[in-house]
């Protein structure tokens, strides 16, 4: 009995230290406001992020024999999930963003 009080008691103050000594989390500072950026899209139109549809976006170089078909193959998974949850491609915009040094 006296044991189970002192395994009890030892864990409750080991509960109340890491609680007193745990780090809080801090508000960032606001530094500025950052513009809407303006991309070249490939039909020849600029693309912006103020639209409302949520936005799935994806970094990826055009020449990349092996990561960059694996990232499209998740995407098309991403998006067959969004469908089976009743969610059409109308709703957010898939944009991909080239990391080539000409692109």
């Amino acid at each position: 009995m006296k044991k189970n009080i002192v395994i009890a008691s030892i864990l409750f103050i080991g509960f109340v230290v890491v609680y007193l000594f745990m780090p809080r989390t801090v508000a960032l500072p606001k530094l500025a406001h950052v513009k809407d950026p303006h991309l070249p899209a490939i039909t020849g139109e600029t693309f912006t992020f103020s639209t409302e549809k949520p936005k799935l976006v994806a970094f990826f170089f055009t020449e990349c024999p092996n990561v960059c078909p694996m990232t499209v193959i998740d995407l098309l998974k991403v998006q067959q999930s969004l469908v089976d949850e009743g969610i059409s491609e109308q709703q957010y915009d898939v944009v991909f963003i080239t990391l080539d040094p000409d692109g």
